[in-house]
């Protein structure tokens, strides 16, 4: 199976959420990500409609205290006794159809090769200042390496690449994304 490329950053959110919620119960989680998402979704919904019978079943409560109905004031506190006491048991499986979501999604990644080898601000400054006389500026990579080009083709470019990441060509439009976030920053002043 073909693992689905993340960046680095993201890949290891993920991993740090796999170790904040590891999954307790292999035998109750599904297969899939979308299997346990689905699950979650389902019991979390009966939750929410427990929640609500507690909540009525409390109100009820409220009620009978008011009208000193002793035998409606046990039987509401069993009610709402009882329901959580099985929204403790459903959120214990939900927790774990979240973490497998977590799991199963982090088995289907793998972390980019792209890296970038500079501080942003020193990029940013590059930019900045390479835009002040010249205003064309563009991507390119050879040899593991991307860097950011200053003019308009090869015989007008006389200032030397830019090099701010390392990587593999495949990575090629997420070292584009990762720049255009400086531009986008440009068009903000």
């Amino acid at each position: 199976m073909n693992k689905i490329i993340i960046s680095k950053q993201n890949y290891n959110k993920v991993m740090a959420l796999q170790n904040k919620m590891p999954v307790k119960n292999d035998e109750k989680v599904g297969k899939t990500t979308a299997e346990n998402i689905m699950s979650a979704k389902i019991l979390l919904e009966e939750m929410a409609e427990r929640i609500e019978a507690i909540q009525e079943a409390i109100y009820d409560f409220e009620t009978a205290i008011f009208d000193k109905d002793v035998d409606e004031m046990v039987a509401k506190m069993s009610e709402y006794t009882n329901l959580m006491a099985e929204i403790k048991q459903n959120a214990d499986q939900a927790e774990d159809y979240i973490a497998g979501s977590i799991t199963t999604f982090a088995q289907t990644t793998a972390p980019s090769e792209f890296t970038v080898i500079v501080p942003e601000e020193e990029i940013k400054q590059a930019i900045e200042s390479n835009f002040d006389t010249v205003h064309v500026m563009s991507l390119g990579f050879k040899d593991g390496e991307f860097a950011l080009l200053f003019g308009e083709d090869e015989d007008t470019i006389d200032r030397p690449p830019f090099v701010f990441a390392k990587g593999e060509e495949h990575n090629y439009s997420e070292a584009q994304k990762f720049i255009e976030q400086f531009l986008d920053m440009e068009e903000d002043f």
